[in-house]
């Protein structure tokens, strides 16, 4: 019989809940995508439990035959989810320890309207999936609260084009930064390695404008030229000028 996989986000010891930290102590594996802050945790409520890196679901599944597991992650999206999800397919107890979930204390101290926010989660660092990810949401105008594994000037770049320009904060454990998204940009550059939460404002209430054919055919035009595939672009273009993305992508067709 396997062990039980217990989900941790990781906190300041002062804050970790004394359930989490026994667990912590008592499992057979620890992994983490952040090995150096796991050390300095594990080290100040006394274990030296072993842990690695996100490992893949079959060394995982492996791991789960010795005993108890825990994945120490602070989102628990991306390939922490995809561990998660694996383990239940195979039959693995899954239990989630109280404690503090990110996003939600980094969104509380930037003062953005929380009454209604939309969490995306850790978004990919690549230019064009990225921006796969964001057009959905150019018209949205709830707060947007995302995950990056890095304050990436490129990735905010990205966000800048997508979304325009809004007021943010980067948050990375006790610093924050607001401003404008191109400030941000300027401010990534200082931040040490490592997962950031980046809080956006939502769009302005005004209605989108809906764009002419010609405006649409000239900023598909650009969006190729840039080098992206043409679904990209045609998703990124209807998300800017109010069109439907397959009359985007038909009309790309007819360059």
């Amino acid at each position: 019989m396997s062990g039980t996989l217990y989900l941790i986000p990781p906190a300041a010891p002062d804050d970790l809940t004394l359930r989490a930290a026994r667990l912590l102590r008592e499992c057979v594996y620890i992994f983490s995508p952040n090995l150096p802050y796991t050390a300095h945790i594990l080290s100040q409520i006394g274990t030296t439990a072993p842990h690695a890196p996100l490992p893949s679901a079959s060394d995982l599944l492996k791991t789960l035959q010795r005993g108890d597991v825990v994945i120490f992650d602070p989102c628990l999206g991306g390939e922490a989810g995809r561990l998660v999800q694996a383990a239940i397919q195979q039959g693995v107890k899954v239990c989630a320890i109280p404690g503090e979930f990110v996003p939600l204390p980094a969104l509380l101290r930037t003062g953005f309207a929380n009454d209604s926010f939309v969490w995306l989660g850790e978004l990919p660092s690549e230019s064009e999936a990225l921006e796969a990810c964001l057009s959905p949401y150019v018209h949205d105008r709830h707060t947007l609260v995302l995950s990056l594994p890095e304050a990436q000037p490129g990735s905010l770049r990205v966000i800048e084009r997508i979304l325009g320009t809004r007021t943010g904060a980067l948050i990375q454990g006790k610093t924050l930064i607001r401003g404008q998204i191109g400030a941000l940009l300027e401010s990534a550059w200082s931040l040490p390695p490592g997962q950031i939460i980046l809080t956006l404002q939502g769009a302005p209430e005004s209605p989108p404008e809906v764009w002419d054919e010609t405006q649409v055919r000239a900023a598909l035009e650009t969006a190729l030229q840039e080098g992206v595939s043409r679904r990209t672009a045609a998703k990124r273009v209807a998300a800017q000028a109010g069109w439907d993305a397959r009359a985007v992508y038909d009309l790309s067709l007819k360059r």
